[in-house]
């Protein structure tokens, strides 16, 4: 057992510590890029197989990477553009083009209870009124990701497409994403007060950032040991409870953003200095400290990659 842990401790895709340089935006993230190829050929060649083989759509859609894989991807003979648009309308899906630097917005049909195991019943689908005001701040948080050209790519090579919608049990804007929904995002209320054009740049980088973390931990997961399931750590950025995987991908995802806001040249606007407070106040409280405990339960690289997030911020 000692040895298989061990083996999984120091078995990684790429170097962290390079995925987290990358982060800093200030180049080509190649390393991640690279990454994201790599695991989402091996999607789109499962993709391929399944399809020929002529399985059942809401059975070949239980794979997370499989709508993804095929919003991103060419049409051929496989996999032509008629059914790419019978596998949307199958699992409740609405494909809307020209959305900016993503592939695909996708709009949640109202009749929807789950997808890959996860529960939208609590969601709905935009009012007419949201859908002019969401073109418009797309657009808006378009043109400000492209004056940070490496992060622009990331993003548009992260998500296959984001799902923009209500959630019926809150009124406040949030983003979130799946991990076995790899590729996908989710932007929800933009009836909110909070919704504009940098909340929404501020959710693709993040979400962009969870997308890729998703994809490592396919090959290599973050965690080598099963931690207590009542084990929780408070998060020095927004006082949430979270599971550690969670803690650990919240500190890259903070960093990640901290380098997006504060990075120079980095996007205009007036809410930048607003976004950057909230991605570096958390690293004043050294948040590698509360993961000393577990190093053990950390794969490779994890913790001391982390524990020298803080070292390198932008400010």
């Amino acid at each position: 057992m000692g040895e298989t842990i061990e083996r999984l401790r120091t078995a990684r895709p790429f170097s962290l510590r390079t995925m987290a340089a990358d982060l800093r935006w200030q180049q080509r993230a190649s390393a991640s890029l690279a990454e994201i190829e790599r695991l989402d050929a091996q999607a789109h060649h499962r993709l391929q197989h399944d399809l020929c083989a002529k399985v059942d759509p809401k059975s070949a859609l239980r794979d997370p990477r499989v709508l993804g894989a095929l919003l991103s991807a060419e049409p051929t003979a496989s996999v032509s553009a008629s059914r790419i648009e019978q596998l949307c309308k199958d699992c409740g899906f609405r494909q809307e083009g020209g959305a900016g630097t993503l592939s695909a917005v996708l709009l949640i049909d109202g009749e929807l209870a789950t997808f890959g195991g996860y529960e939208f019943s609590k969601f709905a689908e935009l009012l007419d009124a949201e859908r002019c005001q969401v073109q418009v701040a797309v657009q808006a948080a378009t043109e400000i990701l492209e004056k940070t050209p490496p992060a622009f790519e990331f993003v548009d090579r992260s998500l296959s497409a984001i799902a923009i919608r209500r959630d019926l049990t809150s009124l406040k804007a949030t983003s979130s994403s799946w991990s076995r929904l790899i590729g996908y995002g989710a932007i929800n209320n933009p009836a909110s007060v909070e919704f504009s054009a940098s909340f929404i740049v501020d959710a693709l980088v993040r979400e962009a950032v969870h997308n890729m973390l998703h994809r490592i931990e396919s090959a290599a997961p973050m965690l080598v040991a099963r931690p207590p399931g009542r084990l929780r750590l408070r998060s020095p950025w927004n006082e949430n409870s979270l599971q550690l995987r969670d803690y650990v991908h919240a500190c890259f995802v903070w960093y990640a953003l901290a380098w997006f806001w504060g990075g120079e040249p980095g996007p205009p606007g007036a809410d930048r200095q607003y976004f950057l407070k909230l991605a570096t106040r958390g690293f004043s409280q050294q948040p590698a400290d509360a993961l000393r405990s577990y190093r053990s339960w950390l794969g490779y690289e994890v913790y001391e990659t982390v524990a020298d997030l803080h070292n390198n911020l932008p400010i």
